[in-house]
């Protein structure tokens, strides 16, 4: 045992390498505690790091999803308020060509109601006069008509709901003022009565949801009237 001193206990000599006891139990355990801090720390840091990257993806992924929603919301609604346009001005617009003139009923037209005499005919029957009235009641555009040669003398009234929802409708009608200027105006002259306008300008204001829908429908045997309750001119 040459070369190790007996009583020396500050260090055991193993071979290839020397290590010092007092470093042993107080450095060396210091620096493995130390060390094991460290890599508590970083792993706190990036479980940090990829809860925050989470949240961030989440809300764009929420508000991607949002906007989809939103966006196909919106192109809905679009749709319904295309189909509902369509219809309604399909349906005027065929009452409107088949107009007819007679001594009695004539075409009576206010701001939020309109009535005038057509031509309808309907599968396997002959043609027949008939009173069409379009009028708001309690939030629906309701068409009636009354034919006007009923069999058997009864008057049938047939009530269609044209469109629900609906806050207001306005009738405008076109006159010439005195310098031959267009103007619309919420009424037209029955007296004296000269025939129907050239044409009748439609408002439609939808509540649920917000809508507009405006149409101006040409009358093939309409004129224009004339200001000052003076007629109607060709």
């Amino acid at each position: 045992m040459s070369g190790v001193p007996r009583n020396d206990r500050s260090s055991v000599q193993t071979c290839p390498c020397t290590i010092d006891l007092g470093r042993f139990r107080t450095g060396h355990y210091k620096i493995r505690y130390k060390n094991k801090s460290q890599q508590t720390g970083y792993l706190l840091i990036e479980l940090l790091i990829a809860t925050a990257l989470f949240g961030l993806a989440s809300t764009a992924l929420f508000t991607g999803v949002m906007q989809a929603v939103k966006a196909q919301e919106v192109l809905r609604q679009a749709q319904q308020a295309y189909f509902k346009q369509t219809g309604l001005w399909s349906r005027m617009e065929s009452d409107f060509h088949n107009l007819v003139t007679l001594d009695e009923p004539i075409f009576r037209g206010r701001k939020d109601e309109i009535s005038f005499p057509v031509l309808r005919q309907n599968a396997g029957q002959a043609p027949f006069a008939a009173l069409v009235e379009y009028v708001n009641e309690d939030g629906t555009l309701v068409r009636n008509e009354t034919n006007l040669r009923p069999v058997l003398g009864r008057e049938k009234v047939l009530k269609r709901k044209v469109l629900k929802g609906v806050g207001s409708v306005q009738f405008f009608y076109p006159y010439r003022d005195e310098k031959d200027r267009l103007v619309l105006l919420p009424f037209w002259i029955d007296k004296p009565y000269d025939g129907p306008p050239r044409a009748v300008q439609i408002k439609v204001v939808m509540h649920k949801p917000e809508q507009v829908f405006e149409k101006w429908i040409e009358i093939p045997l309409g004129r224009e009237g004339r200001m000052g309750g003076l007629g109607t001119r060709g």
